[in-house]
């Protein structure tokens, strides 16, 4: 399972399932590629064998492959871990190896005998097995996120020993290896080590001879950039046309040119013309920092990510499919409002058809009062100032904790292994989100009004006075999340702590950290409370050649952590929310979805009490009290 985005040719009409499959088939079967060897004569002759494959995907994939020439079992999941899969590696007390990408419900749940007892399930059919656990925390340790990396096991079958020395079976063995990755820019990734850190004497002379030369021309358009005409918004979805009849465009890969940021002129854009001077300002003072060409190259880099999620593979066949219709939603956003959900939202725009409703998925357990609320509703407003003529959707999710009880035993299952409060916090609003149901503000067409003629006709206020509040639920199969920005640049708390006490090592090395164990802490659980409504993730944040930008651009271009919070924190981010004209966005402090929904509060009061309970408690890392006992 996955999506296939870069590395290995898809063509158009193509399914990424079927070109991987094939290509496996085609790889070289000689079974000293389990040892790791790749010296066989095959490989010589450009047969690729499976890890150099595999090492070639850009995009989130987990896989069991079984190999039947060479009796190889391959598994694995992709360098970032963005798909589950769970892994119960033999024991003592259960031999046998088991994989699945979620923990069935059951696992969690304790036996009265006291001993493993394994229900409904056989040996020659394990792959959804059923275990009641045991004393003490062993249950909660059947099941672990496989590290990430590619796996093989080569069996062979020998005679086992029965009763009286006489044979009785034939078991399978075998030796699990794990192969290294063949992909230079995988193995840097995973190493994230950046070449520039610490800001010196020559950091400008660097920042000046990396940067390109800049024609504020090339980079916005010509004429009438900051207009809101039809045809500008016509001409703005030119990358979304040319994207979708690149065929012959190996890997979706786009030449960087700066002149193709003229395409971003129809959505950058202010409505009066009185505010013309102030966004020539604006974008007057980025212009003046020398590390704008980096800010380019990062909304360069973001805008390909979004478009190959928008129009890759089985999306592009939803949206074309569709463009017929007057309504669709295809994709959504989680959606807080904050910056990083904002520049998802503003480049899905320039990348869907015209006529495509987007649909802006937010999670809050206080109502209207909500933070995230509160911030997703002046989103919003802002996304509908930069792009008046799309259909943004806001999804108001509302949900009571305390009538979530049996979501929440259910959910301790979908989030294993992992186990803590906050784990649960941020599964349980990920996967109301990812359901999609909640309520919608529609505006009251009046007798033989068309509603194109509204919202391209009538001002934002004549819209607001004619709302009314209607059930609805996002059919949208794909989901962009901004999983990976905070990582990647500085927009954690423990970033400045670090930063404060021990300067840019201390935080490059913290920034490393995170990015290392991103797949345990982070993206299993979250892939697997989405998928479980059968949507489907994707994180343009995590794209191969976003993390490549991010980590090429020096440190001190990334994040200025001297400045306050909301300025300095993500600052290459917040520049380039400012080139999409989303100024409001780019000045919001980081909250994470569990506060900003308000889930934390709510939860910390029914477990602990209070709040400051909690806190003292630290409620964050404490494990589940219904996993305990």
């Amino acid at each position: 399972m996955g999506e296939i985005f870069g590395g290995i040719f898809v063509g158009k009409e193509e399914s990424d399932t079927k070109v991987l499959m094939d290509a496996l088939q085609g790889c070289c079967s000689c079974p000293c590629h389990a040892s790791g060897s790749d010296c066989c004569s095959c490989v010589q002759e450009d047969h690729v064998s499976v890890p150099q494959l595999l090492s070639k995907i850009k995009g989130p994939w987990a896989l069991i492959y079984w190999q039947a020439k060479s009796k190889i079992l391959w598994f694995g999941r992709d360098a970032f871990g963005r798909r589950s899969l769970l892994v119960h590696w033999p024991s003592l007390s259960d031999s046998r190896l088991l994989l699945s990408s979620v923990a069935p419900f059951e696992s969690n749940k304790k036996g009265d005998s006291g001993r493993n007892e394994y229900v409904g399930a056989q040996y020659q059919s394990y792959n959804y097995m059923l275990v009641n656990g045991t004393e003490g925390t062993d249950d909660l340790e059947y099941w672990d996120e496989l590290a990430c990396g590619i796996y093989s096991i080569s069996l062979e079958t020998t005679k086992g020993s029965g009763c009286n020395g006489r044979d009785s079976s034939l078991m399978l063995v075998g030796r699990v290896k794990k192969h290294s990755w063949s992909n230079p820019q995988l193995k840097k990734l995973l190493e994230w080590e950046r070449d520039l850190v610490e800001p010196g004497s020559n950091d400008s002379i660097i920042s000046k001879s990396n940067c390109c030369n800049l024609d504020v021309d090339n980079i916005f358009g010509k004429d009438n950039c900051w207009k809101s005409s039809v045809t500008e918004r016509k001409s703005a979805k030119l990358g979304y046309q040319e994207f979708c009849n690149a065929d012959q465009m190996k890997d979706s890969q786009i030449p960087y040119d700066l002149s193709s940021f003229a395409t971003f002129s129809g959505d950058i854009r202010i409505d009066s013309s009185s505010a013309q001077t102030t966004g020539f300002q604006q974008m007057a003072e980025i212009l003046k920092d020398s590390s704008i060409c980096s800010v380019q190259r990062v909304l360069f880099a973001l805008k390909q990510a979004v478009m190959r999620r928008a129009c890759q593979s089985r999306s592009n066949k939803i949206i074309e499919e569709e463009e017929r219709i007057a309504k669709c939603s295809p994709i959504a956003v989680l959606f807080s409002g904050g910056l990083d959900s904002m520049i998802l939202a503003a480049l899905l725009d320039q990348c869907l058809a015209p006529n495509c409703e987007i649909d802006l998925l937010n999670v809050s357990f206080d109502g209207p009062h909500a933070p995230d609320r509160i911030s997703a509703k002046a989103g919003v407003i802002e996304l509908q100032r930069i792009a008046p003529l799309r259909r943004w959707r806001l999804v108001e999710i509302d949900a009571d904790p305390s009538n979530l009880q049996s979501e929440t035993n259910y959910l301790t299952s979908i989030i294993h292994p992992a186990k803590t409060y906050m784990d649960l916090n941020i599964g349980t609003a990920l996967w109301l989100a990812a359901c999609g149901e909640g309520w919608v503000e529609e505006v009251e067409l009046l007798q033989g009004e068309d509603d194109c003629c509204l919202y391209e006709s009538h001002s934002l206020s004549t819209r607001h006075n004619r709302f009314k509040c209607k059930k609805y639920r996002s059919e949208a199969k794909i989901l962009l999340i901004g999983s990976g920005a905070d990582e990647q640049c500085a927009g954690y708390g423990r970033h400045r702590t670090k930063f404060r006490l021990g300067g840019w090592v201390a935080l490059q090395e913290e920034m490393k950290i995170d990015i290392q164990r991103i797949w345990k802490r982070n993206l299993g659980r979250d892939d697997r409370c989405i998928a479980d409504h059968g949507k489907e993730a994707r994180f343009p944040f995590l794209d191969e050649d976003v993390m490549s930008t991010l980590l090429d651009i020096p440190l001190w271009e990334i994040a200025d952590l001297d400045k306050s919070a909301g300025q300095g924190d993500k600052k290459i981010l917040r520049q380039v929310a400012r080139l999409l004209g989303l100024d409001g966005a780019s000045i919001i402090p980081k909250r994470a979805i569990q506060f900003g929904s308000r889930i934390a509060r709510e939860s910390n009061r029914r477990n602990f009490g209070s709040n400051r309970a909690a806190n003292q408690a630290s409620a964050g890392s404490t494990v589940i009290h219904c996993l305990r006992e």
